[in-house]
C-alpha cells in the first residue's frame, strides 16, 4: 500500500497573531489554561483537577479551551522554530490520521483531530469531537498530551517560565478587576 505524504504548510495549526490580548473577561480563562498546562507538565492530576472544577464553576468551561488553545499559539513561536513548527503539525496530522507509526490512546487520537479542526477553524467538528464522549475532560487533557509529544521543549525550566511569566501577568490583570 502506497501512503501520500502531506506536507501542511508551517503554520497548519497555529496562529499568525502571536500577541495574547488580556482582558478582564479572559484573565482567569487564560491564568486557568496556564495553570493547567503547568499541571499537566508536573503529572498533578489533583491540580487539574482543581482547575477543571474552577472552570465548570466559573461556568467558563468553552472559554477555558479556547484559552488553552490560545495559551500554546502564543507559546509554540517562541519555542520553535518554523521548521520545527511544520514538524510539530506533521506529528499531529498523523496523530489525527491514524498514521502515526507508534499506537496511541484514544483521547490523543480524538485530541489531535480536534487541534486539526482547529487549525482548520472548523468550529462544528470541534464541537463534535469534543463531544463523542460524555466526559470531555479526557479530551481537554489529551489536547495537553499531544502538545507533550510535539513541544517536548515546554516542560524545560524556559518553557515552564514562559507560562510563570504569562500567569503573573494574569494574576495581576484578575486582581485589578476585583
Amino acid at each position: 500500500m502506497k501512503r501520500k505524504v502531506i506536507f501542511p504548510p508551517a503554520d497548519y495549526w497555529t496562529r499568525k497573531d502571536t500577541t495574547m490580548n488580556f482582558t478582564r473577561d479572559n484573565a482567569g480563562d487564560l491564568r486557568r489554561a496556564g495553570v493547567f498546562i503547568k499541571h499537566h507538565a508536573a503529572h498533578d492530576r489533583d491540580g487539574m483537577n482543581a482547575i477543571l472544577t474552577e472552570t465548570v464553576e466559573a461556568h467558563r468551561e468553552t472559554e477555558f479551551i479556547t484559552a488553552i488553545l490560545d495559551t500554546f499559539d502564543t507559546i509554540v513561536p517562541q519555542l520553535v522554530t518554523p521548521a520545527g513548527q511544520r514538524g510539530m503539525a506533521e506529528l499531529v496530522l498523523a496523530m489525527g490520521n491514524g498514521t502515526h507509526h507508534i499506537p496511541i490512546p484514544d483521547n490523543w487520537h480524538r485530541a489531535a483531530r480536534f487541534l486539526l479542526a482547529y487549525g482548520d477553524g472548523d468550529n462544528k467538528l470541534m464541537t463534535r469531537i469534543m463531544h463523542e464522549t460524555d466526559d470531555v475532560s479526557p479530551t481537554i487533557v489529551g489536547i495537553l498530551d499531544v502538545y507533550t509529544v510535539v513541544l517536548p521543549m515546554l516542560h524545560t525550566p524556559f518553557g515552564i517560565s514562559a507560562i510563570d511569566r504569562g500567569i503573573n501577568t494574569l494574576v495581576s490583570l484578575e486582581a485589578e478587576a476585583d
